[in-house]
């Protein structure tokens, strides 16, 4: 990331208020970057890349005067799934209904990180399936049955139709094999600052090993510290946009089953509003609008919801 964000890097006297740009120790006198820009349109006789025109890019409008000719191309041009080394008579992926991991009918084969998180990374995801799968298959959770709430939408003619909200996602996880934690349980075994840390830091995998049967004796000690500079990077501003509005969010937008204000981190995350497009079957929904952070069907009192397209 530092190579990526450093041509960017912007100094200003009212910095702190919002996010700021922090360089790692052992590479802050580094002059190397990433370039970034919009997919080539051509190459021309001489070699030069012609970027796609994208003034609303910062990367483009950087790039547009640069003659970029490289040595070398690599096309990544994605990758279709393919299960040929199984013998046909096992699931595959696309038969992973239980939470996107396994097949109600062999549980017995798993498939990690085959999720593709709206915000968020898939590492810490496939992480966190690989603890939800141990626990399944030592008997220290029974099979969900429960249907889900936290897929994205996606139109039939969409790429990927395996998109989740990570928040969501990740909560959903952590209650079914018993990591969730609640703010009391929280503040009881780790006092204050780990509370306050977990309702306004995202969905950390280190926040599900608090508690449960991946109990970490040093997940307290991380929160504290990486989790919490995480935080304060964001500067005043940017926590009294993503955090205590959030809460607000959360305090109006309660869900009636999960109202003990902490049983499930999802609910403190910001909720997220996904309307049909055009020619999408909703069927399920009956058209309705659906907040898939406090599971609410068009009941959501969140006025200030954002629409997200997710393909």
């Amino acid at each position: 990331m530092p190579y990526l964000n450093r041509p960017y890097q912007e100094k200003h006297p009212l910095a702190f208020l919002g996010n700021g740009y922090v360089d790692p120790p052992e590479d802050a006198q580094s002059k190397r970057w990433v370039d970034t820009c919009t997919f080539p349109e051509r190459i021309d006789e001489t070699g030069r890349v012609m970027f796609q025109e994208r003034p609303d890019r910062k990367d483009w409008r950087r790039m547009k005067d640069i003659e970029v000719r490289p040595d070398c191309i690599v096309y990544c041009t994605g990758y279709k799934q393919s299960f040929y080394f199984l013998d046909p008579s096992y699931p595959t992926a696309s038969d992973a209904t239980i939470r996107n991991i396994v097949s109600p009918k062999d549980p017995s084969i798993s498939f990690i990180g085959f999720v593709r998180p709206g915000v968020g990374a898939i590492p810490p995801i496939a992480e966190q399936q690989a603890m939800w799968w141990t626990a399944l298959i030592t008997n220290q959770m029974a099979m969900p049955t429960d249907p889900p709430h936290y897929h994205l939408l996606a139109k039939e003619s969409s790429r990927i139709k395996y998109g989740v909200d990570h928040s969501a996602y990740m909560s959903t996880l952590a209650k079914d094999f018993g990591g969730a934690p609640g703010l009391r349980e929280l503040y009881m075994t780790h006092g204050l600052k780990v509370v306050l840390v977990y309702c306004f830091g995202a969905s950390f995998v280190t926040f599900y090993r608090l508690v449960g049967p991946f109990k970490s004796n040093v997940a307290p000690s991380i929160t504290k510290t990486e989790l919490a500079e995480t935080i304060m990077r964001r500067g005043v501003l940017g926590n009294l946009f993503f955090g205590v509005s959030d809460q607000y969010r959360f305090v109006v937008c309660l869900h009636p089953l999960n109202s003990n204000l902490g049983d499930t981190h999802a609910l403190l995350r910001p909720h997220q509003l996904y309307r049909p497009a055009a020619g999408d079957d909703w069927s399920d929904t009956k058209g309705k609008a659906n907040c898939l952070s406090c599971m609410h069907a068009s009941g959501c009192m969140d006025t200030s919801l954002v629409e997200e397209e997710s393909s």
